[in-house]
């Protein structure tokens, strides 16, 4: 039994060592090749770059640069706001000594009560900015979906995987992307709809 024990042990040992050798050995530095059973022109699969979509869409740069006004707009608003109550306190601060007990707790109550509302009204403003860019970001995605969807149909695409900053996408094949042609579909269609 011991002599048995000792056979496979080094049996398996050998199968070890040859396994090891085997890997390593055709390991040669080089990306391994797969073999293809299709050529990449024959794949129903293609992909955009969604960056330079949403960098180059006419819709898309409209709409932001509608969002970005009305966003400096909005600041300058609550900028203003705010430094008119500044004024209001340095005012309160000056004529404050002048004033009797009751006024300057009358005052103080006052402008602790717009400062209260001032923050609530920020509070708002920034959720109503922060809805209406997520109601933004749907619609251009619900454009550019069916879009490709209506693209993938016409050119008989089963798959339009998108690339970009975040995308699950390394490389793609030159010829597989059809950013360019999507995009420019894009604009046509949306300048049609101007």
């Amino acid at each position: 039994m011991k002599i048995l024990n000792t056979a496979l042990i080094y049996v398996l040992l050998i199968a070890v060592a040859a396994l090891f050798y085997l890997h390593f050995a055709s390991l040669s530095g080089q990306a391994p090749v797969v073999k293809k059973t299709e050529s990449l022109s024959s794949l129903p699969i293609a992909f955009v770059n969604l960056d330079s979509i949403y960098e180059k869409y006419t819709f898309c740069v409209d709409l932001r640069k509608d969002f970005t006004a009305k966003q400096e707009k909005s600041e300058a608003d609550m900028q203003n706001r705010f430094k008119a109550l500044e004024r209001e306190i340095v005012d309160y601060q000056q004529k404050g000594a002048a004033m009797t007990d009751a006024q300057r707790e009358s005052t103080e109550k006052k402008l602790m009560q717009k400062e209260q509302d001032l923050r609530e009204y920020r509070t708002e403003l920034h959720e109503k900015l922060e809805k209406e860019d997520a109601e933004i970001r749907k619609k251009i995605y619900e454009k550019i979906t069916s879009h490709l969807q209506e693209f993938a149909k016409k050119n008989q695409f089963k798959y339009i995987l998108a690339q970009g900053q975040g995308s699950t996408i390394l490389y793609g094949e030159s010829g597989l992307d059809v950013t360019e042609t999507v995009l420019q579909a894009l604009n046509e269609s949306y300048k049609s709809e101007k």
